[in-house]
């Protein structure tokens, strides 16, 4: 590995492991008992029609989310969420693009919906 690509990977995880501190500090919970994921908001713009996010479905939990993941060992948290954007794995059973309006509808979360809302993709679209 080059000097360069060890030093971006150590300032990478520098950033996450200061994330995953101020995670818990807000939380306020033990960092320990923090599961490390990440994931992303996953869409595209079609030619025809309105632009489409990716949302999937959970049957262990039976819920609608973002596609994310746990972060493997080693693995910065940018990896991770690039690994999960289209992993199809064995804890989900369904991926469905829909529009803005209905991923809304459709999220499990009140934190994904919060989230979505804040990026204003249409806008940026």
């Amino acid at each position: 590995m080059s000097r360069a690509a060890s030093a971006t990977m150590q300032s990478s995880q520098q950033h996450t492991a200061q994330g995953v501190s101020m995670a818990a500090k807000i939380l306020n919970v033990d960092e320990a008992k923090l599961v490390r994921a990440a994931g992303g908001v996953v869409r595209r713009n079609g030619s025809r029609g309105a632009m489409r996010i990716a949302v999937v479905h959970r049957p262990g939990y039976d819920d609608w989310s973002f596609p994310k993941g746990k972060v493997d060992r080693g693995e910065t948290l940018e990896e991770t969420a690039l690994r999960e954007r289209f992993r199809a794995g064995s804890e989900i059973d369904e991926v469905r693009w829909v529009t803005i309006d209905d991923a809304l509808d459709l999220l499990s979360y009140r934190r994904d919906r919060a989230l979505l809302r804040a990026l204003d993709l249409e806008a940026t679209g």
